[in-house]
């Protein structure tokens, strides 16, 4: 357990005064903030609140424990400064990221990053695959889609959204899909970079509609699912960063808008039981705060 994170996370429920605004503060899911309170409740053996459907409020264990808590993070916290206000942040930070996420987005935010702590070197490897942070060094990896299992703690960095698109020359031959259903009997290009089963996700008025789809072409790379769209072998789902250049310009023709999913969230990971370095620490609350400023918009693609 990382016990500084936890310490964090527990005293901003307290500031909160509840598990979904501290979630929100922290830019985690409620369920992760409930977790890491949980272990760190486990871990000193003690009850440090209790909570109810509409409040949080300390136990007498957690009033104790509260002081040495804030004492804790206030030397930490001084640590920190005294390292960043001498010779400034200094390391070699190792991360993963998927190749058009890692070739569309992180360059200018590493860039700004890299301007202001010259100290810092970063070695960033774009895969589409899953890694294993620990067996492969890796201090970061950056994924999208549901929140990862245990073993890794995960920070939503931001969401993206999933738009349907296909190339005026396949819709003229094949006609326009007007609802998710109608995706039966479209040539569907598929992107199996996850390994997860063919279905592609919709929603109607907050109701969801998932979609089994079949195509003759499927890839780990989204530049080659677009590039069989955009030559008019079929439809495609793909995220809105991946897709507005090719709308822009009227290679690809949006469809299925009134039947928009659910953003995906996009996670920054790094292994379990392990404490953060300052550098690494700087390098999570700088992307953090950089894709607030900088949502995935019409960056180029």
């Amino acid at each position: 357990m990382d016990l500084l994170k936890s310490i964090r996370i527990f005293r901003a429920v307290l500031e909160q005064q509840s598990f979904s605004a501290a979630a929100a503060s922290l830019n985690l899911v409620p369920s992760a903030v409930s977790r890491q309170v949980s272990e760190l409740e486990r871990h000193l053996g003690v009850q440090l609140l209790q909570r109810t459907t509409r409040s949080v409020r300390l136990t007498d264990e957690g009033q104790r424990y509260l002081a040495k808590m804030e004492s804790i993070c206030k030397e930490v916290d001084g640590l920190y400064g005294s390292a960043q206000s001498g010779e400034g942040l200094a390391g070699t930070i190792r991360m993963v990221a998927p190749v058009l996420f890692g070739q569309s987005i992180l360059p200018t935010a590493l860039a700004e990053f890299g301007r202001e702590n010259p100290g810092v070197a970063i070695e960033l490897q774009l895969l589409n695959r899953q890694c294993d942070l620990v067996d492969e060094g890796y201090d970061f990896a950056i994924r999208t889609g549901k929140q990862p299992d245990s073993g890794v703690v995960a920070t939503k960095l931001t969401t993206m959204r999933m738009l349907t698109g296909a190339s005026p020359g396949y819709l003229a031959l094949n006609g326009v899909p007007h609802h998710p259903a109608d995706l039966t009997r479209h040539n569907c290009l598929i992107n199996n970079v996850h390994r997860t089963p063919r279905s592609w996700l919709y929603q109607d008025q907050g109701h969801r509609i998932p979609v089994k789809v079949d195509g003759d072409f499927e890839s780990n790379d989204s530049l080659c699912i677009r590039a069989q769209a955009q030559a008019d072998r079929g439809v495609v789902q793909l995220a809105d960063f991946q897709l507005w250049r090719a709308f822009d310009t009227g290679a690809l023709q949006p469809i299925l808008s009134d039947y928009e999913p659910a953003p995906v969230p996009v996670w920054l990971l790094h292994p379990a039981q392990r404490f953060l370095p300052g550098v690494q620490r700087a390098l999570m609350q700088f992307l953090v705060e950089y894709l607030k400023r900088n949502a995935l918009k019409r960056m180029p693609v």
